[in-house]
């Protein structure tokens, strides 16, 4: 996808999963999705300028950016949440569970 002309909104969504305890792999494997941005806590990894820095925390990120037209509508990105989430097994979501 080419670069926004300056002064473009552009419209995305994204989830992201963090945490000392969280295991890159294990959440990619699960999820079966790849992910832009995946580090363990303590992981040294390079940010957009370059530079290097170690995680605080582990973290786990997959976005739509550049799936979704820019400017869409909020049913167009709904549509796409709905989609990413209902990618993630059921088995997932039954950690959430407070009954």
């Amino acid at each position: 996808m080419k670069k926004p002309e300056p002064g473009t909104l552009q419209t995305y969504a994204s989830l992201r999963f963090s945490g000392d305890e969280l295991e890159p792999q294990r959440l990619t494997a699960i999820l079966n999705a790849r992910p832009e941005v995946a580090y363990r806590k303590g992981d040294v990894f390079k940010v957009s300028r370059g530079q290097e820095v170690r995680g605080r925390t582990g973290v786990w990120v997959i976005s739509s950016k550049g799936d979704i037209p820019n400017g869409a509508k909020p049913p167009v990105i709904r549509e796409d949440i709905r989609d990413r989430l209902a990618r993630i097994p059921a088995e997932i979501w039954a950690d959430f569970d407070t009954d």
